[in-house]
């Protein structure tokens, strides 16, 4: 999908009016990275802006859902989130604009500052594990209804779903489903207990940055009241952050005791998400996460 020049023309107009400035754009640059939006640049004569555009048929509010996300994260006062600037729809084509973040430097005070931060995020709680509204993991449904107990939610609104989903595409066999479905049905013995906390949902190396402030700015957040554990262990799945990010972590809020040894578990979710998104070539990686709680 490209930004076409009567797009171009309607931004003009709705950046200016939202800015209250005269915008014009004068250069559009596609980004890599991204597997459910198509990513630009917008460089205009003032400032620039990043763009995420869908077909506004494909998945409905999801623009809206994410705006909701990133102000859940910024009302905390703790992780920093893109400015939002302007959502809306134009010839079938969804449209989303943030500022542009320029890329700064991931120094040792940088992750230690995220570290904190983040164990600033999961602070903040809730009486229910889940959230008032659904949103999205990638472009799949998050299923948030609010539940009592964590072993509850997870088997149920993260675990069950996903693996239902996969087993109707073919993407993972009958044995390896009811694997899945012995783990659900032991999981409150899985998990310590613990209080919802606000997680960011999706946290990988490709939803953060550094800003030129060398501050840690998050986005596409998927955001729900759970374990805590969740976003470190999701942090882990591609290789993992600094050791200096969960050094701080620890320090500004211990985690229970056994945390790493419940890594895998908490990852089952992203992997099957994985599975569900870009095939079985991930069922290989869940089989081996899940082999360990049977």
């Amino acid at each position: 999908m490209q930004v076409s020049k009567s797009l171009i023309n309607h931004l003009n107009l709705k950046l200016s009016d939202a800015l209250e400035q005269s915008i014009r754009i004068i250069n559009v640059e596609k980004l890599h990275g991204g597997s459910v939006n198509y990513s630009f640049k917008l460089q205009a004569n003032s400032q620039s802006f990043f763009i995420k555009t869908n077909k506004a048929n494909n998945h409905p509010f999801i623009f809206d859902i994410e705006l909701k996300g990133l102000q859940k994260l910024a009302s905390t006062n703790t992780l920093k989130v893109p400015r939002f600037i302007l959502k809306g729809d134009f010839e079938n084509t969804a449209y989303f604009v943030l500022e542009l973040v320029e890329q700064g430097v991931e120094s040792p005070s940088f992750w230690e500052s995220f570290g904190y931060q983040l164990a600033a995020l999961h602070q903040n709680s809730d009486s229910h594990f889940g959230l008032a509204y659904q949103n999205y993991m990638g472009s799949l449904a998050q299923i948030n209804t609010p539940t009592d107990s964590w072993a509850s939610f997870f088997g149920n609104h993260r675990i069950k779903m996903q693996a239902e989903m996969a087993y109707a595409k073919r993407l993972i066999d009958s044995t390896l489903l009811k694997q899945i479905e012995g783990l659900i049905a032991r999981m409150d013995l899985l998990f310590p207990k613990t209080n919802p906390a606000l997680l960011h949902g999706d946290l990988w190396s490709g939803n953060f940055m550094a800003n030129t402030k060398q501050q840690a700015v998050v986005f596409d957040p998927a955001v729900y009241y759970g374990n805590r554990e969740m976003d470190l262990a999701m942090s882990l799945l591609f290789g993992g952050f600094d050791k200096r990010f969960y050094e701080a972590y620890n320090e500004y809020f211990p985690l229970e005791k056994g945390w790493e040894e419940r890594v895998d578990l908490c990852n089952i979710y992203p992997l099957l998400v994985h599975v569900n998104l870009f095939g079985a070539a991930y069922s290989k990686r869940l089989k081996s996460a899940l082999k360990k709680y049977l």
